[in-house]
């Protein structure tokens, strides 16, 4: 999985890290799911990780190579962050002292994080002094495995963070509304979500705005009430893409 020891010689909170050759996006994507916990309940984190290995890497092995004989597949790399989907539905992060109201979107940020500070960390356990180790990423690029599995790590943290984004706004119109359906509002914007996930990823928010605006019945777009109804699709993006 990733070393407990991963913020030995890599301070998880150093703005330095965010331009780190190859790393510095991971650290600027994981960071803000983090923001509210401690140096302390990171580390409790490395150790819970350390447990999920420990607890479920033989059955995901098993379950693989089940997989691979069903399928009549080559064979298939597990990575870290298949790892923790799937302890996902077996292993209880609620109730954890030491990381209160623990959610996986953290876990897997952790992970991504984890591994660039393993990496840090090893290279200045190697001899390579704290102060040249931009440099040396920068010259070598050598552990592509490494970035493969943080950026994998790092994909996850943020669906995750979105699906519990999405969740906790359901949450919130249940106890306005009780089980009523949702307010058409709210309705669009999960519909308007639903089709930049599906066909816009890869385009600007405001380009994809237009698009999905294009697309709207006259009845959606009188939800949309004031000049620029476009601007509020934008927004809902731009929001939604900063999960």
């Amino acid at each position: 999985m990733v070393s407990t020891k991963a913020f030995q010689h890599f301070d998880p909170f150093d703005p330095d890290h965010l331009h780190l050759p190859g790393y510095g996006l991971v650290v600027e994507r994981a960071l803000p799911l983090l923001k509210d916990r401690s140096r302390a309940e990171l580390e409790y984190g490395l150790r819970t990780l350390a447990t999920i290995e420990g607890a479920y890497r033989e059955d995901l092995m098993y379950q693989t190579i089940e997989q691979m004989g069903r399928d009549n597949t080559t064979i298939r790399h597990s990575t870290k962050a298949d790892l923790v989907r799937y302890a996902q539905d077996q292993f209880d992060i609620t109730n954890q002292e030491a990381f209160p109201n623990a959610r996986w979107s953290e876990y897997f940020a952790l992970l991504a994080l984890g591994i660039v500070g393993e990496l840090v960390s090893q290279l200045i356990i190697g001899g390579i002094p704290a102060k040249d180790v931009r440099k040396h990423l920068q010259t070598t690029r050598t552990d592509l495995e490494a970035a493969f599995e943080a950026m994998d790590a790092l994909v996850e943290a943020t669906a995750q963070a979105r699906a519990e984004h999405a969740k906790d706004l359901g949450r919130v119109h249940r106890k306005r509304g009780g089980k009523k359906r949702m307010e058409p509002y709210q309705r669009l914007r999960e519909k308007v979500l639903a089709i930049h996930d599906q066909e816009h990823v890869s385009r600007s928010a405001a380009d994809a705005a237009r698009r999905i605006y294009k697309i709207l019945d006259e009845k959606e777009r009188k939800i949309l009430h004031g000049n620029n109804p476009e601007d509020r699709l934008t927004f809902w993006i731009r929001d939604y893409r900063r999960l």
